[in-house]
């Protein structure tokens, strides 16, 4: 009688605490509620802004450009039931393409929808935990964050960026086009190229040449814009010696340009003053670029150091807002073949 006693004065107390706690954390939501609540998160988020690291503003959710976008919402509240982050988390959301992060206090309400976020700020790109969470918080906001039992840190990582592309009508092929456009391959877009001098007296031309292409405006506010600015993705992009009566040697450089998250990108235009924010992206092709000056790719340098000016560099891959790489590639004189010569390490914005 005594052991029976013990052991159900111990299941009562076990009920008292279960039953606490279940006041204080309402159960886990179901996973097919997931879509509701990330409705719910959207409309949460929808016209708030954060501060930037550099003194600007940035919607959160909504305009090109912006960190979050109803899809984005819609897996980030996926990542939430896989981490287990219910009733509250604190989501980071990265996007490759910035130097910064969004982090978002979600909460569920007792009605299981999103209650507004008490907290959300941007803040420098860091490897989040715990700790340096508080010590975000007690920066963005002068205080520690709300009092929790426990504190789930969910990092959100996008690698990739919603945009509006532009996809190239290749042009038709044959004598009909004329010039070094006449010798190339058919659905070739000629991007850029320059005359070569390899000493023989003959006419050599050097091309950069794009298969697949499409057209990317850039948001202009990320790092990587400093790099590639409104690029062309292509799916193939190749390096073209090309005689007076035909070509003389084709190079794939294609896995050599990595770009974003390996995607190659070629540079088009670079980006200015107003190019960045939602007026600017609402413009046309034609408002906005029909009168700039593409980016020169066949720019040719002694990159390699034998005196002779055959190389060209292109951005080959950004790694993040202080590094990118380059390819050097050219002309062999003595061969009079292409060859990419080396990868060099570049500072962001060094030109």
């Amino acid at each position: 009688m005594r052991r029976f006693a013990a052991a159900g004065f111990l299941l009562v107390m076990l009920s008292a605490l279960l039953l606490d706690a279940a006041a204080k954390d309402p159960a886990p939501p179901s996973p097919d509620r997931a879509p509701a609540i990330a409705e719910s998160l959207a409309a949460r988020l929808e016209g708030r802004t954060v501060r930037l690291p550099d003194g600007s503003e940035e919607a959160v959710l909504g305009p090109p450009g912006a960190v979050l976008s109803k899809e984005r919402v819609a897996t980030c509240v996926t990542t939430l039931f896989e981490a287990e982050g219910w009733p509250s988390s604190w989501l980071v959301v990265q996007d490759v393409g910035r130097a910064y992060d969004v982090v978002i206090h979600v909460v569920l309400a007792e009605d299981g929808s999103v209650a507004p976020p008490d907290v959300m700020f941007a803040a420098a790109r860091r490897d989040w935990d715990a700790d340096r969470l508080e010590a975000a918080v007690n920066e963005a906001t002068g205080r520690k964050p709300p009092r929790e039992k426990t504190r789930s840190v969910v990092v959100q990582s996008f690698t990739t960026r919603v945009v509006t592309t532009y996809v190239y009508e290749p042009p038709k092929g044959g004598k009909a086009a004329g010039g070094l456009a006449a010798l190339l391959p058919e659905g070739a877009i000629l991007r850029d190229a320059h005359g070569v001098d390899l000493g023989d007296g003959l006419r050599h031309t050097l091309a950069v040449v794009l298969f697949g292409a499409r057209f990317v405006p850039s948001d202009c506010a990320s790092c990587a814009a400093r790099v590639f600015g409104h690029a062309d993705a292509a799916t193939k992009v190749d390096l073209v010696l090309a005689g007076e009566k035909g070509l003389e040697d084709t190079l794939d450089i294609t896995a050599s340009l990595r770009g974003v998250a390996g995607e190659p990108l070629v540079p088009r235009f670079a980006c200015r003053e107003g190019d960045a924010g939602e007026a600017a992206a609402r413009g046309s092709y034609e408002e906005r670029f029909s009168t700039r000056e593409p980016v020169r790719l066949v720019d040719l340098k002694d990159l390699n150091g034998d005196g002779l000016p055959l190389e060209i560099a292109l951005p080959a891959e950004f790694l993040d807002c202080a590094r990118h790489t380059s390819i050097v590639a050219g002309v062999d004189p003595r061969t009079k073949k292409l060859r990419v010569g080396f990868e060099r390490m570049e500072r962001v914005g060094a030109r």
